[in-house]
Order: structure tokens, then C-alpha cells, then sequence
């Protein structure tokens, strides 16, 4: 049987996720209009976020492929009219 990770490991994870999603639901009633914050209070929430959350890169990948079958292409005219 696999160890498990202590729970207070687990708890804390669990802390940080509930804590960076209430910073986000503020963020978001910020951009809606439904409560104000300071430029101060938006650079703050940046940053704890930043800590908590990993940031979504744009990564590309890239490969060779050969294929030795027939490839068919359907091209699908749409008139706009």
C-alpha cells in the first residue's frame, strides 16, 4: 500500500486553494463592477496568486510525422449570402 501524505500537508493545500479562490472571486467583482479595490489591493492579490497558483504558459510542440496512407481533404464551401 502507497504512504499517504500527512494530512496536515493536505490541509494546508486545501487552505491555499480556498484562499486563492476567494482572491479570485473578489478579482472578479472588481472587473464587474460589484465592489471597488485599490491599485494597491490588485497588485497584492497579483502576487499572492502568483505564489499559489502556477502560471498557464503558451507552450508549442513540435514533431515529425510520417504517414504512409492516403490522405483525403474535405473542403467545405459556405456561401455568406
Amino acid at each position: 500500500m502507497a504512504a499517504r501524505k500527512s494530512t496536515e500537508e493536505l490541509k494546508e493545500s486545501w487552505r491555499e486553494k480556498i484562499q486563492a479562490s476567494l482572491i479570485i472571486n473578489r478579482l472578479v467583482d472588481h472587473s464587474l463592477g460589484k465592489n471597488e479595490m485599490s491599485s494597491t489591493q490588485i497588485n497584492a492579490a497579483k502576487i499572492v496568486l502568483a505564489k499559489v497558483l502556477p502560471d498557464l504558459k503558451a507552450t508549442e510542440i513540435k514533431a515529425d510525422v510520417e504517414h504512409s496512407g492516403k490522405i483525403a481533404t474535405l473542403i467545405q464551401l459556405v456561401s455568406l449570402d
